[in-house]
């Protein structure tokens, strides 16, 4: 078994042990040292392990006190080593989620987004905007690009609910490889403070995402604005 796959398991492994346990959030996880002795695998494995679970905002470790699982979160939670749909990082976080304002169209992009998909600037470009509320408040406000040649027909966004990365999987024999990320402190003008329902000028997060193949093939871009108070974002940098 190789070592990348053996704290993958060790992972699923602890998991299942805190639904025995009935541990709940808040609640303390065995020591590293019950852990191993339990699972049946070395130290560093069950720490390998841990490091993933907190990576993913599933625990959080204090130093020389323990282990816990993540108490009920008060915010959105997304860690930027993860391709997750909109949708499922809102429940992931404990909310429900909706969409609302969906609105289509067939228009002229940005020119930051004909740059990206590598498109011709004279054409226009299917966009898809819309807002994500998590339970009934606003989260995330959103412009998605598509490239021309995906050619999605008006009837296809019946089928639509939110997760774009599965809608273009499922109308297309394609498949999201990975998406880049970048990401911007910028302050709310009007618009985006009443769709948001901040106040003007309140700090908001706004990112730019490219959803590209295995072969590097962009296939939409996305401009997003979040309530920087709602969006806590986690970045976990390994040392080699």
């Amino acid at each position: 078994m190789l070592r990348s796959q053996l704290h993958v398991q060790v992972r699923d492994h602890i998991l299942e042990l805190t639904h025995q346990r009935k541990l709940q959030a808040g609640d303390q996880l065995p020591s590293e040292a019950e852990l191993s002795q339990a699972i049946g695998v070395s130290r560093n494995t069950i720490r390998e392990a841990l490091m993933t679970l907190e990576r993913d905002g599933m625990v959080v470790r204090r130093h020389g006190i323990g282990t816990f699982i993540t108490p009920v979160p008060q915010h959105l939670r997304t860690s930027l080593h993860q391709v997750l749909p909109i949708p499922e990082l809102i429940a992931s976080s404990g909310f429900e989620p909706h969409i609302k304002n969906l609105k289509i169209a067939v228009a002229q992009a940005p020119s930051e987004a004909y740059e990206i998909l590598q498109a011709t600037s004279n054409d226009p470009l299917l966009s898809i905007s819309l807002l994500y509320l998590a339970d009934k408040r606003p989260a995330i406000h959103v412009t998605y690009w598509l490239i021309p040649s995906l050619n999605i027909q008006p009837s296809d966004w019946n089928t639509f609910d939110g997760h774009m990365i599965n809608f273009v999987e499922r109308l297309m024999p394609l498949r999201i490889h990975h998406t880049v990320a970048r990401i911007f402190a910028v302050t709310a003008t009007k618009q985006l403070a009443d769709t948001l329902k901040v106040k003007r000028s309140s700090p908001l997060l706004k990112m730019v995402h490219t959803a590209y193949t295995a072969d590097g093939q962009p296939i939409y871009c996305s401009t997003s604005y979040q309530d920087s108070d709602l969006l806590e974002v986690t970045v976990v940098r390994q040392r080699k």
